[in-house]
Formats: C-alpha cells, structure tokens, sequence
C-alpha cells in the first residue's frame, strides 16, 4: 500500500498543474550512493541532493501479491557523470558496479517546480540488472526486491557440500575479520594480481575480489587460484590495474571441513560428506 502525506492528498486533490519528476537513489555494490533526478535541475530533498541527469523510466509494473515486478531504465551518459570513485558511469557499469545495485524510485509531486514540501512516493525498489550499454546511454531492468523470495524449497538439502553461503547468515563467518586491503605491483594482468603479501598458497581460492580505487572501482571478481602473492580470476578485469591499485581480497569456501577450519568454523559446517554423489555408477 502506497502512503501518502495529508499535504499530498490535499495537492493531488485540490491542484491543477501539478509538476511531477522522479528522484532516482542507486546503492552501489561498494556502497557509495549515487542520487539523480529528472528535472532540468538539482533538487534538494531530506538534507539531499539530487543530481539532474538524462533519465527515463518505462511503466512500473505493480500488481497484488508476491509476484517479481519489474521497470526499465535508462540513463543517458555524458562524459561528467562519474562516481565517487572517479570512474565515469560508463566505464563503473563495464566493471560491474551495477551489477545486483539497489535501486530505489521516488515520484514527487510539485506545487511548483522544486517544491518538495509534500513529500514523495515511493514508486520501486529493486536490483539492477544491466540490459545493454552502449556509448551514450545505460540501460538496466530492475526487478523489485520479491525476486529475493524465489529459492529453492526446503531450504536445507543434505548434500556432500556445506549448503551455507559463505559470509551469510547461516554460515556466521565476518566477511570484514578475514578481508584485507592489497595495493597491486607491477607484473599485473587483467587475469592476474601481484599483491606482494605471502599467503598460504590457496588461502584465497574461490574467493573474491573487490575493486576499490583506480579503473577497476568496484568490480568484483571471482578467485580461481593463489599462489603467494599471485591472485589468478577467473574471469579478467576490463582493464589491467595500474600499480597502487588498491582491492579487497576475501578468501573463499569450498564447502568442506578443510576449508571450515581456515575460518574457525568447522561447529557450523553443513555439509555431509558421505552422501553419495549422483554421477557415480557402480
């Protein structure tokens, strides 16, 4: 149910020529918070500004019930809009910024035009996914926050594999006590990171990493190996890290005991070793 305020009912039905624009507030995988508008200009709401920008949304799709809704989105690019991390929007949305970012939709209804003293409606929340990018413009399809909901049922499976997601809930273990920050040296690839740090070889297998600063802000990237302070992806970054880059590494899970006891964890391990393996025959 959409609330609204009393000042609102009163503008909506008492006023002709009510001004109508959106407020825009996109939370980025790395957290950083980026707030447009679609008026012509900057608007100020709650302490906030929204910045103008090209931006057009199709039909928010709405219905009763627990049905994944969804909107698309555009936004047109120009050379200025960067993020906090100084990578152009462009560029952030190639690395995988967007990726899983939640994004929050407000209409504001305006007596006159910058006149937020009625409040807004929240119209969408949801997680981005990244439709097309070309070099003008951003297209994402944001799927409301119920698409959460579609997982397998029963939730618990008995399987040879811990059934927990690393650093979720059920598995216990602080992603932040087991991350560390690593500056890249020289020698890297987009497939693979010189960190200089010795770890235990495999320490970070299956892991991730994250990008903090540099032209790879905000991508993340799956671990394959770690041997000493080589980090080899799984995939390659967009653009080979220039050295003083700075990441975030975070080890991985296997789903086993082994891998439990890096974390000191092996009291909340799920897994059952000796259920049989579907593809074995005898």
């Amino acid at each position: 149910m959409k609330v609204l305020s009393d000042k609102m009912m009163i503008l909506l039905n008492s006023v002709r020529g009510i001004k109508r624009v959106d407020l825009y507030t996109i939370t980025l995988t790395t957290g950083e918070i980026l707030r447009y508008t679609s008026a012509d200009y900057d608007l100020t709401y709650n302490g906030l500004i929204y910045r103008s920008m090209p931006i057009n949304r199709g039909v928010i799709s709405q219905s009763v019930g627990l049905s994944v809704d969804d909107v698309d989105v555009e936004i047109i690019v120009k050379p200025n809009n960067v993020t906090a991390g100084g990578s152009s929007l462009a560029l952030a949305a190639q690395v995988g910024a967007f990726d899983a970012a939640l994004i929050s939709i407000d209409t504001a209804f305006m007596p006159d035009w910058g006149d937020l003293s009625t409040g807004v409606i929240n119209r969408f929340q949801g997680y981005i996914d990244i439709d097309a990018l070309t070099g003008t413009s951003l297209k994402v399809k944001a799927k409301s926050i119920t698409e959460a909901l579609n997982i397998d049922i029963p939730r618990n499976t008995y399987s040879p594999s811990c059934g927990y997601a690393l650093y979720g809930s059920g598995c216990g273990v602080d992603k932040d006590a087991f991350g560390f920050p690593a500056a890249v040296l020289a020698g890297c690839t987009s497939l693979a990171l010189n960190i200089g740090i010795a770890k235990v070889n495999n320490y970070l297998d299956l892991g991730y990493v994250l990008g903090m600063t540099g032209a790879n802000t905000g991508a993340q990237k799956s671990i394959k190996v770690q041997v000493g302070g080589i980090v080899s992806l799984s995939s390659p970054l967009n653009t080979p890290p220039a050295v003083g880059d700075m990441f975030m590494f975070y080890p991985g899970c296997a789903g086993d005991l082994v891998s439990c006891a890096k974390f000191n964890n092996a009291i909340r391990n799920r897994s059952f070793p000796y259920v049989p393996v579907p593809e074995v025959t005898i």
